[in-house]
């Protein structure tokens, strides 16, 4: 599934930005298909565990690129 994917690709960006997935506080999931709620939430229980960020789910006609069945937005908090 894309999610998985998506979040390889956004714990690297947090990497770069010096934060790590366990920094998340807030992750905004788009899909095509609510059909493909059971892969967007076992992806994100199997990356957040037990203590979840905050968390909104959206459906919407299309994504880009168009070959995209997800995209995932986060808000990461670090404390100096």
């Amino acid at each position: 599934m894309q999610m998985t994917s998506a979040i390889a690709t956004i714990a690297a960006a947090l990497g770069e930005a010096g934060a790590e997935l366990r920094h998340v506080v807030r992750t905004v999931v788009y899909v095509l298909d609510m059909a493909d709620t059971h892969h967007v939430a076992r992806a994100h229980r199997e990356t957040f565990g037990d203590s979840p960020p905050a968390s909104t789910l959206v459906q919407v006609d299309a994504l880009t690129p168009t070959s995209a069945r997800v995209e995932i937005e986060v808000t990461a908090i670090v404390h100096d």
